[in-house]
């Protein structure tokens, strides 16, 4: 078995989420997969927190970065 391979819960340490994304512009998709579009990151947390809900980056390679707002806590 490799020794990146993670059997175990994920926990708000193996993501980046809200303030720690360093990208200023993000692909934007909710927590249902629909496409928000492309905006910058203050506009995606500020729509993340009227919902009381966190952004984390799901795909830093693409480009733009790839980012979901989801209930950290809840849905990982």
């Amino acid at each position: 078995m490799s020794k990146f391979y993670n059997k175990g819960k994920q926990t708000k340490s193996n993501f980046i989420y809200n303030h720690q994304i360093k990208f200023d512009t993000l692909r934007v998709v909710d927590r249902n997969k629909t496409p928000l579009g492309i905006m910058k990151k203050e506009d995606a947390l500020s729509l993340a927190k009227e919902q009381n809900l966190d952004l984390i980056l799901i795909v830093k390679q693409a480009k733009p970065p790839v980012a979901k707002i989801i209930e950290l806590n809840k849905d990982i």
